[in-house]
């Protein structure tokens, strides 16, 4: 796979997201492939897409930027680096959450592995109830480590 043709396709394509381009995305994934982030794992593409599905039906107006690629060597995995942008509702406070995926990929340069590594309870506090109570876990836990 040539690194300098797949990034800026894959970035555009990232960046660029929406319910309709899905299958764009789709492109870059192995019919294999696995998928992992903080909530859940999947295998297969259908399965990876039906994930984007289900952010975009859940959250408003969901979107990926900033991304930067870090890779070892022209075959190995990729690490992207890229910052997660959502609101809970139409009328919700805009959020953002850091992020990097691991990318590995089969002969044939398409994903094969894809684990998200981001910090869930920003995603978690988003949301009114639940958020109030991971919001007083984290300072309970700072509180703690700080009289340690």
């Amino acid at each position: 796979m040539n690194r300098s043709d797949w990034w800026p396709r894959f970035q555009a394509c990232v960046e660029s997201l929406s319910l309709e381009r899905l299958e764009d995305l789709g492109q870059f994934y192995a019919p294999q492939a696995r998928f992992q982030d903080p909530f859940q794992t999947v295998v297969g593409r259908p399965a990876i897409l039906q994930c984007y599905r289900a952010m975009f039906g859940g959250l408003h107006q969901p979107g990926f930027s900033n991304l930067e690629m870090a890779s070892q060597g022209p075959d190995g995995p990729v690490a992207v680096r890229w910052h997660f942008r959502f609101a809970v509702h139409a009328r919700a406070e805009a959020r953002g959450i850091p992020g990097t995926s691991w990318l590995r990929f089969d002969p044939d340069g398409l994903i094969l592995l894809h684990e998200d590594h981001w910090d869930a309870s920003l995603l978690i506090d988003a949301f009114p109830l639940v958020g109030r109570v991971t919001q007083l876990v984290k300072k309970k836990i700072a509180r703690h480590a700080q009289s340690h």
